[in-house]
């Protein structure tokens, strides 16, 4: 089971995001601001870090370099709410391994985490269609009546 340290002060994000990965055999652990993020990091060494860049404290960047110091090995992939070109260099050039503007299409946010999953741990997380995670995203948002995602 992967582990992935979600940092993001949206809420009902962390909830959706983990109730999604959760059924696709990730473990999930959320942080609402970097101090939170770093300390889970040194203490518990997840596998793959989502990271948004506007969080209370220290934004995305400040902590994506802190995270490098502490593990430059460690996948990092970064989130925003605006695409910024500038922002998604700069991640990249210190050391993100992909950066995704939310909204994001879901489908794509799986097929990096296998991506990066596969790639960094040499391909033991069990692989799944497209279609077996479209399914169950739809699946998923006809059961809830809190989110809506166009699919």
């Amino acid at each position: 089971m992967k582990k992935i340290l979600i940092v993001d002060d949206d809420l009902d994000l962390q909830f959706l995001l983990k109730n999604l990965l959760k059924k696709r055999g990730f473990e999930i652990t959320g942080a609402t601001n970097g101090f939170d993020a770093l300390d889970f990091i040194e203490e518990n060494q997840p596998e793959i870090v989502l990271l948004d860049i506007k969080i209370p404290g220290m934004n995305g960047i400040e902590v994506l370099k802190k995270i490098m110091r502490i593990n430059s090995n460690l996948p990092v992939i970064m989130m925003s709410s605006v695409s910024n070109i500038k922002q998604a260099a700069l991640a990249k050039k210190l050391g993100a391994i992909s950066f995704i503007t939310k909204p994001f299409d879901y489908r794509k946010l799986f097929e990096t985490l296998m991506k990066v999953s596969n790639r960094f741990t040499g391909g033991k997380h069990e692989k799944k269609s497209i279609f077996h995670h479209i399914f169950f995203v739809r699946n998923f948002f006809k059961r809830s009546q809190k989110f809506y995602l166009p699919i």
